[in-house]
């Protein structure tokens, strides 16, 4: 996921936000889509598991949607895993202000839908 971002060309738009408090806390990584006008998808989120349920995620996602939105970007999209075990991250998307867009049965093997959450920037 990351490889063509450290080896590819410096100028496609994608970005990291960090969240550094003396050490690694959290990460996000968005790149456009290809062959869209203004859609985003977010590669990456993550919190280090001892700064969870402080805000930091929401606040890290925000930064991302203002980014985008003061890039006048349409849509950030945020796929996911439809596994038990995520029911966690969908319900932060769902906090965050993002709703169901699509599942695909099966995507990531037998029995583990994609499931993808959108966003729609523009109106901020």
């Amino acid at each position: 996921m990351l490889a063509d971002y450290f080896v590819g060309p410096t100028d496609t738009g994608r970005f990291w936000l960090t969240d550094d408090n003396y050490g690694p806390v959290g990460v996000a990584y968005c790149k456009p889509e290809r062959m869209t006008d203004g859609t985003w998808n977010l590669q990456l989120i993550a919190v280090h598991p001892m700064r969870q349920n402080q805000g930091r995620g929401a606040n890290l996602l925000g930064h991302v949607e203002q980014r985008l939105f003061k890039r006048m970007q349409r849509i950030l999209l945020v796929e996911t895993s439809g596994q038990p075990a995520m029911d966690y991250f969908r319900n932060f998307y769902r906090k965050q202000g993002y709703e169901l867009e699509a599942r695909i049965r099966d995507f990531y093997q037998a029995g583990d839908d994609k499931i993808t959450f959108r966003k729609q920037l523009s109106g901020m």
